[in-house]
């Protein structure tokens, strides 16, 4: 009888040391999200800023005169892909 009751309390033991293990994992997650949350928003708001200076040199470059346009269309090029690999390194975050 002696020998089940302290079978009980190492299995009890056992159970809440897990239980406390589960806690700590739980709160690693957690804070880990809020880490990932934090350096995705920053990635979103960069990308969207590099979206917006794309837009205005394409806005300017649809006035400017031919062979600004060729000097310019380059480093535009360079800078769209730029933004497309940053979009899709992004994206692979998402995806399960």
């Amino acid at each position: 009888m002696e020998n089940d009751k302290n079978q009980e309390e190492k299995i009890q033991a056992k159970l809440k040391e897990f239980y406390a293990k589960i806690q700590e994992l739980e709160a690693k997650a957690k804070e880990l999200r809020m880490e990932l949350d934090v350096k995705l928003d920053e990635q979103i708001h960069d990308m969207k800023e590099k979206n917006t200076k794309l837009y205005q040199t394409f806005e300017d470059l649809k006035f400017s005169s031919s062979a600004a346009f060729h000097d310019i269309r380059e480093g535009f090029h360079k800078a769209t892909d730029a933004l497309h690999d940053a979009i899709k390194k992004a994206s692979n975050h998402f995806k399960g």
